[in-house]
């Protein structure tokens, strides 16, 4: 599927839930759908770039994702790259959330989108949870292995070379401060 074949059955998709709303008497609601409906007609009219990613010409959150502004009329705001997925491919999976294979989270291109676990999302980005599982190594150079690796509650693991001497050190110093007392 090309950018315009998925705009234009994305813009299709809002047209006829526009007009839903519309006749429902929803007017509080289909304002927002009237904002994508414009944003995906500059897209077909060559006012995104042409470059792989479709980034979002609208609003932008500090978090780099593009977003609909409808806080006000619906209680809630809209995440744009979900509302392009939702009109192209129907609705994500329960469970599921989007993770963005380009990590361009303003691109809105259902190419780019994959439904995962919120899991694997994670693991799959560049944040401290990605970093620390892709670690072989504890900070002193035992590996987590099988063998030396233990799993806290949380699901945190830790090295258990490491907390074996990290005891071993708390107990000598426990037994030294009882023979001075």
């Amino acid at each position: 599927m090309t950018q315009i074949e998925a705009l234009k059955l994305a813009l299709e998709a809002l047209e006829r839930e526009e007009y839903r709303l519309r006749q429902t008497g929803q007017s509080q609601v289909y304002s927002g759908i009237g904002f994508a409906i414009t944003a995906i007609k500059d897209c077909l009219d060559k006012k995104w770039s042409d470059s792989p990613c479709y980034k979002w010409p609208g609003y932008i959150t500090g978090m780099g994702y593009g977003q609909l502004g409808t806080k006000k009329k619906l209680g809630k705001n809209i995440s744009a790259h979900r509302l392009v997925w939702e009109a192209t491919n129907g609705p994500i999976p329960h469970g599921l959330s989007l993770d963005h294979l380009c990590r361009n989270p303003a691109c809105v291109n259902p190419h780019h989108l994959e439904p995962v676990t919120h899991k694997e999302n994670c693991l799959r980005g560049v944040g401290i949870t990605a970093i620390n599982s892709k670690k072989t190594h504890c900070k002193t150079g035992h590996p987590f292995d099988e063998n030396n690796t233990g799993y806290q509650k949380s699901g945190k693991r830790y090295c258990k070379e490491c907390q074996k001497a990290a005891s071993n050190k708390y107990r000598m110093k426990k037994n030294e401060q009882n023979r001075i007392t």
